[in-house]
């Protein structure tokens, strides 16, 4: 009688250590699901709160910059072939101003954007971000962003060791790699 005893008593053991085991799995696998539902949440403001309306923006800045380089190479060649009146090349720089106008407006938003979603911002992505910032600040200052600003001589601008640009292609590339890498994060956590 006393061996059953001991059987069962073992028994109970061996269940009790099993039971604790599947507990301790299923406690596992829950946090584990916890902590990647986190980050997806993350990921998913990141991308809808800041990295993706800006990565929109700059492709508009991207696909408004080649067009306008287009038809600074358009004018060149008819200018090369047929010659250009002063009316035709003011007709130019007035077009190649709307498009730079438009890329300054974009980039305005952008920094609201920037503004608002900074805490989303991952820490490397800071710096690259704020030197977009000083290039919009330093064009409405420096450069001939408005008609009762006079603008500092070309040559200043052209010497100075960072020129003034609407928009660089640091900001550009990283933000836009930064977006795509994103949404690649999101699809492998969904297992898509």
């Amino acid at each position: 009688m006393v061996q059953w005893v001991d059987f069962v008593g073992g028994a109970g053991v061996v269940a009790a250590m099993i039971a604790a085991g599947v507990s301790a799995v299923t406690l596992y696998l829950g946090r584990r699901r916890d902590a990647k539902q986190l980050k997806l949440n993350a990921l998913d403001a990141q991308l809808s709160g800041i990295y993706g309306p800006v990565a929109f923006l700059l492709s508009q800045n991207k696909v408004i910059f080649a067009h306008a380089e287009e038809l600074r190479a358009a004018a060149e060649k008819t200018d090369k072939r047929f010659g250009s009146s002063s009316d035709e090349i003011t007709a130019w720089i007035k077009v190649n101003n709307t498009y730079a106008a438009l890329a300054s407006e974009n980039n305005a938003k952008i920094l609201q954007l920037l503004g608002q979603g900074y805490h989303l911002l991952d820490d490397e992505d800071r710096t690259v971000c704020h030197e977009a910032a000083l290039d919009h600040v330093r064009l409405g200052v420096e450069g001939s962003a408005g008609k009762d600003k006079a603008p500092l001589p070309l040559d200043v601008a052209i010497t100075m060791d960072k020129p003034i640009l609407y928009m660089r292609a640091e900001f550009l590339d990283k933000m836009l790699a930064k977006f795509g890498s994103k949404q690649t994060e999101v699809r492998k956590l969904r297992g898509a």
